[in-house]
């Protein structure tokens, strides 16, 4: 599926990783307190969002994940009910496992991670998943969706200075809609001093 424009070299995604597969053991037995168990709802905004997650024993976790581990610096995206978000597992996330996610490793001799995840936060990506997603009671992607994605592969060099660009427009981005959030929180409390 051809996406983007641009000169440079194109791949497919799958052409680009290392390995990938998904997500979806049979969902174990939840218990009050264990190893966090999450979904497709829990990767948002580029993270992993462990406030409402199930939990597991110790035991079904070490069964579950024994031929599918999920490692740091794994690349997670979501493909059931919200799609196409994307998380990077981290140190700080500890241990989890979960269902309803794609994982992909990338090649990093190929492509640069934080390159890959810009791509995938792109409209035309967007675009390209929406409309491949299953219509059914549930939206839905497929792995081939992903791996059949064409990503522009420019050299290494130069997906790093875009990765870089794009991480600090995004930073940027972040530190000015918390400012106006905090702007607003205080324009609502001086109406509430100033009018009850």
């Amino acid at each position: 599926i051809r996406i983007c424009r641009d000169d440079d070299m194109e791949q497919s995604v799958k052409d680009i990783l290392a390995d990938d597969f998904w997500i979806m053991p049979a969902t174990p037995e939840y218990i009050d307190k264990g190893v966090p168990y999450i979904t497709s709802k829990n990767i948002k905004n580029g993270t992993i969002d462990f406030s409402k997650v199930n939990y597991i024993s110790q035991e079904d976790y070490e069964y579950i994940s024994k031929n599918r581990p999920i490692l740091v610096g794994d690349i997670l995206i979501s493909m059931i009910g919200t799609l196409g978000e994307t998380a990077e597992v981290k140190e700080t996330d500890g241990l989890f496992y979960g269902q309803n996610m794609f994982l992909v490793r990338i090649d990093e001799s190929k492509v640069n991670k934080r390159y890959f995840l810009n791509f995938f936060k792109s409209n035309c990506v967007k675009r390209a998943l929406k409309g491949k997603q299953n219509q059914s009671t549930q939206k839905y992607l497929k792995a081939n969706h992903i791996e059949d994605l064409i990503i522009p592969v420019p050299d290494v060099t130069k997906q790093e200075l875009i990765a870089k660009q794009l991480d600090k427009l995004t930073y940027i981005i972040t530190l000015r809609t918390n400012e106006l959030k905090q702007l607003d929180d205080l324009i609502k409390a001086r109406f509430v001093e100033m009018f009850g």
